[in-house]
């Protein structure tokens, strides 16, 4: 989750729904990591620089990564849009195109550039889960016209993932239920799971998890409410998996960010 590691004094506004995050910072500056989620990042003012784990970097106007692509975010200063979509997220049908099967796609400004006073807005208040929601639709629709009818992956994946979705407020599902719920093997869905979205089973449950734990803070609760009802250990706990992760300090829940959960994308 890309969130300034040197957060200025203004307060960044982040939007959550089950499976993406909309994140407007003033400013953003990470190290290098890697997270589940595809990525859109878009400049509101300037061009943003990402470094990737080759050491190559370059400046963009907009930017789609694939899922799990090692990178670091400088924006120089400038507020832009973060935007993470889960590729088991229905909204990936329109980031899947865009990449086209490359890790990383620059794209021009140019063709939405009529977004970006809509852009702007999200950081004040007042705006709700249900605008920036709306705004966010506008926004792939414009990038990406024809998007997938249905996402790229094997069907019993989807279902896997629904049902680990489904089951996370209430308790951790182990990898036997979820095999059950499905009708494989616990090998052959471990195999197929990391085949389709390139990472494990235990770890896509630990990013279900954070993404409670997004849900918590927008309810408002202590960063030791969230590290408990979210299911880590204590504070201590989450904040090394958050860190680890996404690169995201918890703290930053609390001090420099307004979260808005809006439920269900």
């Amino acid at each position: 989750m890309d969130v300034s590691a040197t957060a200025t004094a203004a307060r960044g506004r982040g939007y959550a729904w089950d499976g993406v995050l909309l994140y407007v910072p003033p400013a953003l500056r990470n190290a290098r990591h890697s997270h589940f989620p595809a990525l859109l990042q878009v400049a509101l003012e300037k061009p943003f620089c990402l470094t990737l784990d080759d050491g190559t970097h370059g400046h963009h106007e907009v930017a789609v990564m694939a899922p799990s692509l090692p990178h670091a975010t400088d924006t120089q200063g400038h507020p832009f849009l973060d935007i993470l979509v889960d590729p088991d997220d229905d909204l990936y049908r329109y980031l899947h195109p865009l990449l086209d099967g490359a890790p990383l796609r620059s794209l021009p400004l140019q063709g939405i550039a009529h977004l970006l006073p809509q852009a702007a807005a999200l950081r004040e208040e007042g705006v709700s889960a249900v605008q920036a929601h709306d705004f966010l639709l506008r926004l792939l629709r414009t990038l990406c016209p024809q998007p997938l009818e249905r996402l790229p992956w094997d069907e019993r994946t989807l279902r896997a993932c629904a049902y680990m979705r489904s089951s996370i407020r209430e308790a951790v599902p182990t990898v036997a239920q979820v095999a059950a719920h499905v009708g494989l093997s616990q090998s052959r869905l471990m195999h197929l799971f990391s085949e389709d979205l390139g990472l494990p089973m235990r770890q896509y449950l630990l990013w279900l998890r954070l993404r409670h734990a997004l849900r918590l803070a927008g309810e408002g609760r202590t960063l030791t409410g969230i590290a408990l009802g979210a299911g880590f250990y204590d504070h201590a706990h989450f904040n090394r998996t958050m860190r680890r992760m996404v690169e995201f300090a918890p703290s930053v829940l609390n001090a420099s960010t307004v979260m808005i959960y809006g439920g269900s994308a």
